[in-house]
């Protein structure tokens, strides 16, 4: 063994690395939403879309006697419909990198570097800001991703996992989605092990079982997302400026089990396609968990019933294909739900789509401080839009699913 190392010191002068292909990826971007629904840079109002739902239909319909000359045989009295318009803010998000001139300008060739460092910034920038935005498109527009249910010294436990509970990012904490003092106020998260719910922060502060985390900085100016538009007013009394306590069309439909867990199946698959048809609905799409999907798909093998499995949809996304309806997983749907949907009936509102702020003529800008300009530059991205529905009714929610993940997950 000494032999082996002397001669490999010896050696180090003279052998040299061999960098082999580019930057081997661990971060998937799939984005079902953006790949399925459609999107309305056309119905605004200013900096917020607008648009027009019924919902009552007109009354003063009624049958009568032969005129009689007497107060029953008078004609129904008029009715008026309800039509309001339903207005939906744009939500802001930004993304950005810095870079030093030097490392910029550097591994220009492959031979040099795994990957030319301003091109993989601005890459990675862009698959990232897009990445962030499709976890939104699941939350309840309060910016939450999960709750405390253990703390131990700096050792946080949450309720369920988000994918952007990774190292380096900064979050906060509150009692409430709104309203109140933080506890957590930009703690920096280290070593999350999803499989145990966990990760640490650097600072605990006075974070409290039963708080809501936030991303730094972004409580209650978020994205909608279908949790909060395919609800009742559980977790979202007023949507789209709309109350749903006034107009119950205005409500999406939840299935739930009062909170205990159960497997998804074909029945519950089958009741879910009849509540909705119920109300004169066709949906056309499924969204869960691959665990989910895996259920359903035993399930159905067990039961010899005619699937397609390998259903191709727009953005390469593969779906099962079940009674005519496509289920996908996408692994930023919340665990625990999936959701039935109408996709004519949902759409991305796009002030602005996703590109580099420019408006000054350059994406690159020197970065300066309060000891004059760098030799570094950054650059941001950014994204105004907002995931609406045109008929709340039309979808479902479907509550308290296990996610059967296989031992190590």
């Amino acid at each position: 063994m000494a032999d082996q190392i002397s001669y490999k010191a010896a050696m180090e002068g003279v052998l040299k690395n061999v960098y082999l292909g580019t930057i081997r990826e661990q971060f998937p971007y799939g984005r079902v939403l953006d790949s399925l629904l459609g999107k309305n840079t056309e119905d605004f109002d200013g900096i917020q879309g607008v648009v027009s739902v019924r919902l009552s239909p007109p009354g003063g319909v009624g049958f009568r006697p032969e005129d009689t000359g007497g107060a029953s045989s008078a004609l129904p009295e008029s009715i008026r419909q309800t039509v309001k318009h339903a207005f939906i803010p744009m939500a802001y998000l930004y993304a950005t990198f810095a870079i030093s001139g030097p490392y910029m300008n550097s591994g220009k060739t492959t031979a040099g570097a795994f990957a030319k460092p301003l091109q993989d910034e601005m890459e990675q920038l862009t698959e990232a800001i897009k990445k962030v935005a499709n976890i939104y498109s699941y939350g309840d527009g309060s910016g939450a991703l999960a709750k405390i249910t253990n703390i131990a010294g700096t050792t946080i436990t949450v309720d369920r996992w988000n994918h952007l509970f990774e190292d380096t990012r900064t979050i906060d904490s509150f009692t409430a989605k709104s309203g109140g003092s933080a506890h957590l106020a930009g703690a920096t998260i280290s070593s999350p092990v999803e499989g145990n719910l966990t990760f640490d922060v650097d600072a605990i502060g006075t974070a409290a079982i039963g708080d809501f985390i936030f991303l730094e900085n972004t409580r209650g100016i978020c994205q909608m997302g279908l949790m909060g538009i395919v609800d009742d007013g559980l977790f979202l009394s007023t949507h789209q400026g709309i109350s749903r306590s006034d107009y119950w069309r205005w409500k999406g439909l939840r299935l739930h089990n009062n909170g205990v867990a159960r497997k998804i199946t074909e029945s519950l698959i089958i009741d879910a396609i009849a509540s909705a048809r119920y109300r004169g609905v066709n949906p056309d799409l499924i969204v869960g968990s691959a665990f989910q999907l895996a259920d359903l798909s035993k399930e159905l093998q067990i039961q010899r019933r005619f699937v397609n499995p390998e259903k191709k949809l727009a953005g390469g996304l593969r779906a099962l294909e079940f009674n005519g309806i496509d289920f996908v997983d996408d692994m930023d749907c919340v665990p625990g739900y999936s959701f039935m949907l109408t996709k004519k009936d949902l759409a991305f509102f796009e002030l602005q789509n996703l590109q580099w702020m420019q408006a000054d003529g350059a994406i690159l800008n020197r970065i300066k401080d309060t000891n004059g300009r760098k030799d570094a530059y950054e650059g941001t991205l950014c994204m105004y839009r907002e995931l609406a529905s045109y008929r709340n009714n039309s979808h479902i929610r479907i509550e308290d699913l296990e996610e059967n993940k296989p031992t190590g997950i």
